[in-house]
């Protein structure tokens, strides 16, 4: 998933960094897993580019867990991601929990903010190679000098990966997000990726991006190409 640096971000982390350019070294990388499964567990670290400047960041992957984190390389922005994920289980419930350090944007202006966010993926096979992750979660949102637009709000997301064959893949993101204590906050967003594997530890995707993001009277609206590399050894 590749959010940009807005009120909140997309409640599926697929890869190692929220930018444009993504580049990673993965070890223990889960062989029943498809590279671009959200819920595949690896360890790596990697480096990316956006619109925002140069992104930093690394994974630590266990047998049933992960932990991932991303910043920019000023610190300006910044996130940490744990994911639960029992392989056992097959399909059924993962739990996730995130805390990211961004951007409110207002009549006022620019204003940091903390998002703390608690949530539960489901996992479902569907007809024709077709994977639906769908993710469920409450977050938090604590503005720094701007406490009465605090807010908890519900995010819904869902995630279909079509694999076409050992080469090709498809990604589907829809999700969006509504305050639940009276604010006036919503976002809408959706993305649609074609992938490409050179080979079992490299692809590159090619995706296009739609975010909107309102708070109070402050709208947002962006549209924008992303390519990216994944590896994983």
């Amino acid at each position: 998933m590749l959010p940009r640096f807005s009120l909140v971000n997309s409640p599926l982390i697929v890869g190692l960094l929220s930018s444009s350019m993504l580049f990673s070294s993965v070890v223990n990388a889960m062989p029943d897993r498809h590279i671009a499964d959200p819920l595949n567990l690896n360890t790596a670290l990697g480096m990316g580019l956006d619109t925002n400047g140069l992104n930093i960041g690394g994974q630590l992957g266990f047998a049933q867990q992960r932990i991932n984190a991303t910043s920019a390389l000023d610190g300006d922005t910044w996130q940490i991601n744990y994911l639960y994920s029992p392989l056992s289980s097959g399909q059924g419930w993962h739990f996730s929990a995130g805390v990211e350090h961004n951007h409110t944007y207002t009549q006022e202006g620019k204003f940091n903010h903390y998002r703390y966010r608690l949530g539960a993926i489901n996992e479902t096979n569907l007809a024709g190679n077709i994977k639906l992750f769908s993710q469920l979660s409450a977050d938090y949102v604590d503005i720094e000098q701007q406490s009465q637009l605090n807010n908890g709000g519900a995010n819904l997301s869902f995630t279909f990966l079509k694999v076409w064959n050992e080469r090709w893949y498809n990604q589907l993101i829809a999700r969006g997000t509504m305050a639940l204590d009276g604010h006036d906050r919503y976002q809408a967003g959706a993305k649609i990726t074609l992938g490409y594997r050179l080979s079992r530890q490299w692809s590159w995707e090619l995706a296009y991006r739609y975010d909107f993001d309102k708070v109070e009277r402050v709208e947002n609206e962006e549209t924008s190409w992303v390519f990216g590399v994944r590896s994983q050894f």
